[in-house]
């Protein structure tokens, strides 16, 4: 309890420290480098300072697995809160959008920085009126695409500690886009509040991009991403066995 409180509350410390920065870049042209530079800055160094908070060991690998010439859509699986702070700590250009929940939008702070990333908010409910801002929300995702913005989406849907199937709506913005997908595999991040754990080991893996075409079967190739994720999943516990 005291690990968790204590993580909780640093973080939160240091995400109230951005307050300044997200009251500059509300003001600024939006397509203006110097508030491109000022959002890339504070994300990376507020995401690093958490992830030093929570004393986490991070192996990264795949990194050069990255498109450095053209957007892409991370599809990764979803166990904690950690998995966007940890992304944003590693990532060479932070400047991604999230695909987050909806209740998010209701947080000043983070809502702020999700909107300042061109990140979205899906509504995950399964009434009428969520289908229609779902749709909605994957139209904007689609726009960003083609704009030339990157996207981060938890195909798993929200945060689980087991494993989930990936859902294909969470590939559909890719394949209507012809931008590659870079998978990305998390392991360790659901460690961090675990008062047993002394130092959480966080192994987190970009694997080799894929390119899903529109004459594609979505559900297969859904299907064999989830399968390399969650392979590449057993690997990291492996090591992480071997490190603790």
């Amino acid at each position: 309890m005291f690990r968790k409180l204590y993580v909780l509350l640093a973080s939160l410390k240091e995400v109230i420290k951005t307050i300044p920065a997200i009251w500059k870049v509300k003001k600024m042209k939006e397509e203006s480098n110097e508030r491109k530079n000022i959002i890339r800055k504070s994300i990376q160094e507020c995401s690093g300072r958490i992830m030093t908070i929570t004393g986490s060991k991070i192996h990264v690998k795949g990194i050069e697995n990255i498109p450095t010439n053209q957007n892409v859509l991370y599809v990764a699986n979803h166990s904690s809160m950690f998995d966007i702070t940890l992304l944003y700590s590693i990532l060479p250009n932070p400047l991604v959008g999230f695909v987050a929940k909806m209740s998010l939008k209701f947080y000043p702070i983070i809502s702020g920085w999700i909107k300042a990333t061109k990140g979205v908010f899906l509504n995950r409910g399964r009434s009428k009126k969520a289908m229609k801002q779902a749709i909605k929300t994957m139209e904007k995702e689609v726009n960003l695409l083609k704009q030339g913005h990157s996207m981060v989406v938890f195909a798993d849907g929200t945060r689980k500690t087991e494993e989930k199937d990936f859902k294909s709506g969470s590939l559909k913005p890719a394949q209507k886009t012809n931008v590659p997908i870079v998978p990305v595999a998390i392991t360790g991040t659901e460690q961090i509040f675990k008062e047993s754990v002394k130092r959480p080991i966080i192994h987190i893996t970009f694997l080799s991009p894929r390119y899903i075409s529109r004459k594609d079967n979505i559900n297969e190739v859904t299907k064999e991403i989830q399968n390399d994720v969650y392979e590449e999943k057993e690997k990291h516990k492996i090591l992480i066995k071997k490190d603790s």
